[in-house]
């Protein structure tokens, strides 16, 4: 840690260890593992139940007794403290060496002692077991923790974001972990990026409530497949459980260099991730999910959708009609094109898109994509005129069982970029 004046026991070559790295009595939180580990949960895919409740908080009560002081606090020798990010790297591994040495914690897998595949029989079972505690700065007035709670296949995530109180003390802004474990309630996360968005003020001026997002995703076994959560809150300083502006499930597939990232603004939400297709060749493509946050919290989704005509088709098919209907110019044909949408959701469409967009001579921003519906086990062509405006704006103009006259020439579209951002935010 670091202090702005120097510490008078420097004089003497050393400095007594502060308040805050003093370790907190580790028994009621043992004494719960102990429990979970001796039982099982009514979540019976997970093993996971209301048992893990007082874990968390546990856990959370054992790290906050731990957290450093606010910056700017008034030390007791008279000096002012100054928090860094990188303060924070050594008093994680300290917490993680605690929780280790207590056997709270898994182990290393390559060790002999470690304790989460110790039955041949059955797959990794993390339950009664924690994940590692990781803390860091959230534009640098924020402290976020992040802990873990282990269950089969898995750890359930909890992260707790905090701002600096005017008694420059931590205060908890949002609580963001699962406390209902039923089938279908249940939504156990591993966090791959969370974020605030920017407080535009001095790291000692006082800022309102900041909006929250988190990416997670349900930690399965062994599969590339997995559920992304994409969540955004509107912290509140009246309840540390404030509703959901945006709460959304999407196929995520894990197996690329890019998974997935979120960029956050003050009224600007910016996701991208891999997820499926229906294109039964390609089976995996970028979504884009863009939306702004307006006046009273009303979440309305924007361009772009997609990267290139062809994923703006799939995601067209594939989206809610509330928001496909807007990606339609005055021109359309919109009964047609709501009769479609309506006809291809009634169930799961696949196919297969038929090479790559050709161009409208008359225009060079249409474009024409041909899929070819699996209907009964036999491709049925269907074509979609495509309106493409630099850089990625779209909307479909038309569709048609036969192709459209004069969009027929074949040209390279724009290359496409592999992110739309930088990261940004926290992210494991």
């Amino acid at each position: 840690m670091r202090l702005l004046l120097v510490l008078a026991g420097m004089a003497i070559g050393f400095i007594a260890a502060p308040i805050w790295a003093q370790t907190p009595d580790l028994s009621p939180l043992a004494t719960q593992l102990e429990k979970v580990r001796h039982s099982h949960g009514i979540n019976e895919e997970r093993d996971a139940g209301p048992e893990f409740t007082p874990v968390k908080q546990a856990l959370r009560a054992w790290v906050e007794q731990q957290l450093p002081p606010a910056p700017g606090t008034s030390m007791p020798d008279g000096t002012t403290y100054y928090l860094a990010s990188d303060d924070l790297t050594p008093l994680s591994a300290r917490l993680n060496q605690t929780l280790d040495a207590a056997r709270l914690t898994c182990g290393r897998p390559d060790s002999k002692e470690y304790r989460c595949g110790a039955d041949p029989t059955r797959t990794e079972d993390q339950r009664g077991y924690l994940d590692e505690v990781r803390i860091a700065r959230l534009d640098d007035r924020y402290l976020l923790v992040v802990t873990g709670v282990g269950m089969n296949c898995g750890f359930d995530q909890s992260a707790y974001v905090y701002e600096q109180g005017p008694d420059h003390h931590w205060r908890l802004l949002i609580s963001i972990e699962q406390d209902r474990y039923g089938k279908d309630e249940y939504k156990p996360q591993h966090f791959l990026s969370l974020a605030t968005s920017p407080s535009d003020t001095a790291w000692n001026e006082p800022a309102p409530p900041p909006l929250v997002v988190t990416l997670g995703y349900s930690p399965w076994c062994s599969s590339n497949w997995q559920v992304l959560y994409t969540t955004l809150w509107q912290a509140s300083r009246s309840t540390t459980t404030p509703p959901a502006l945006i709460d959304r499930e999407d196929s995520l597939y894990m197996g690329d260099d890019f998974v997935a990232a979120a960029h956050l603004a003050n009224n600007d939400l910016l996701v991208q991730f891999m997820g499926s297709s229906i294109d039964g060749i390609a089976l995996v493509r970028p979504h884009i999910l863009h939306y702004r946050i307006g006046p009273n919290h009303v979440v309305t989704r924007i361009a772009p959708a997609a990267l290139d005509p062809q994923a703006f088709v799939d995601e067209w098919m594939t989206t809610p009609w509330a928001d496909a209907s807007r990606w339609l110019p005055p021109s359309a044909e919109r009964t047609a094109l709501a009769k479609l949408h309506a006809e291809e959701r009634r169930g799961p469409l696949t196919g297969e898109v038929d090479g790559p967009p050709t161009r409208c001579r008359k225009s060079t921003s249409l474009w024409q994509v041909t899929f070819n519906e699996d209907t009964d086990g036999n491709l049925v062509p269907r074509y979609f005129k495509v309106q493409w405006t630099a850089p990625y704006d779209f909307n479909l103009v038309a569709s048609s069982t036969k192709p459209f006259p004069g969009c027929d020439e074949k040209a390279a579209p724009q290359s496409t970029v592999g992110t739309l951002f930088p990261r940004q935010g926290w992210t494991p």
